[in-house]
């Protein structure tokens, strides 16, 4: 879904523009539905940034995706410069997606690698909704900038995440 309302509409807009006589159609799916509708054949496509595990489909690599942390603007992590590292953050309350979204994937995995499990305060299933709860103070949360993109006009504060960081490669999928 980050992918569908950030990226997607440029594209297909300039796709249309070429092709006019083209249908379109959107369906949002988190990962693990997005390669099953591409298995059935229900779509021709997906854009996923799940991490590849599907043998029988096709992945080619579009981008990379960077997480950042993000709290309000009147959170302590607000007044601090340059990276932190995103166990360091685990001392406030954390806003995440659920575990079958992807962005909830990579934030597993990093802190997994450091035998760290994840424990979010909030688990929603929309970035508005992220965007929301860590705009009024009630958690830190770690996004990729797709993401980030759709929640701005909440002027949340934004650090990068220290070394190595979390990168989201994104891929379209197909049959």
């Amino acid at each position: 879904p980050s992918l569908t309302a950030s990226l997607l509409p440029e594209v297909f807009a300039a796709f249309r523009a070429r092709h006019p006589k083209v249908g379109l159609a959107i369906t949002e799916a988190l990962a693990s539905d997005a390669f099953e509708q591409v298995r059935q054949g229900k779509v021709d496509f997906a854009l996923t940034a799940a991490h590849p595990r599907q043998e029988d489909l096709a992945y080619e690599a579009i981008t990379q995706d960077h997480f950042l942390l993000l709290c309000a603007p009147d959170h302590p992590l607000a007044f601090e410069r340059g990276p932190i590292a995103l166990q360091d953050s685990l001392q406030w309350p954390h806003v995440s997606m659920p575990v079958a979204a992807s962005v909830r994937q990579y934030i597993d995995r990093a802190l997994d690698q450091q035998g760290i499990r994840f424990s979010p305060a909030f688990e929603v299933h929309h970035i508005a909704t992220i965007g929301a709860l860590v705009a009024q103070g009630l958690g830190v949360t770690a996004l990729p900038e797709t993401a980030i993109a759709l929640i701005a006009h909440r002027q949340l504060h934004t650090r990068p995440l220290a070394a190595p960081g979390i990168q989201r490669p994104l891929w379209l999928v197909h049959r």
